[in-house]
């Protein structure tokens, strides 16, 4: 596969005969490269940049190998993001809290080149919780709440 123009070897795990069948391995293995491509542009980008920057129009070959040998060791750990259980609040306020505190972890975990799928669910769901009952934060989900509401009512009244 290929990433910012440089080729990557994405495994290929899922095969015919398996629990599943040909059809599920195809798009399973689609949305693996899809996924890694996608999570491994970010470094490879940050690598041609530097590049970049020292008069260099692409990455020599020891870069390059070096990227290949940790783009392979992140494909073998890699693991499909799983969904979360978390109970959501029937809440309209609690629901738009928990709608910003997801977004500012995932902001700054994005910002250190992380995930939040990569998290333990408990830490996630922790980081949120704590995030949540700030009161900067309720106060705009009631702004939002508020807002969403009124949007509603509007609407049901074409």
């Amino acid at each position: 596969m290929s990433i910012l123009g440089y080729g990557f070897e994405a495994p290929q795990p899922y095969v015919d005969g398996s629990i599943i069948g040909l059809g599920e391995a195809l798009v399973l293995n689609a949305a693996l490269a899809e996924n890694l491509r996608n999570n491994f542009s970010k470094r490879l980008k940050a690598k041609i940049d530097t590049a970049k920057s020292q008069g260099r129009e692409a990455l020599n070959a020891t870069e390059l190998a070096y990227l290949k040998t940790e783009f392979a060791d992140y494909a073998k750990g890699y693991k499909f993001p799983t969904l979360r259980t978390s109970r959501v609040s029937a809440d309209p306020i609690d629901r738009a809290a928990h709608a910003i505190a997801s977004d500012i972890v995932r902001t700054k975990l994005n910002a250190q080149g992380r995930r939040l799928e990569d998290l333990e669910e408990q830490d996630a769901e922790r980081y949120i919780a704590r995030i949540m009952a700030l009161p900067q934060v309720r106060s705009e989900a009631q702004k939002r709440a508020s807002a969403t509401q009124q949007v509603i009512i509007d609407a049901l009244e074409l």
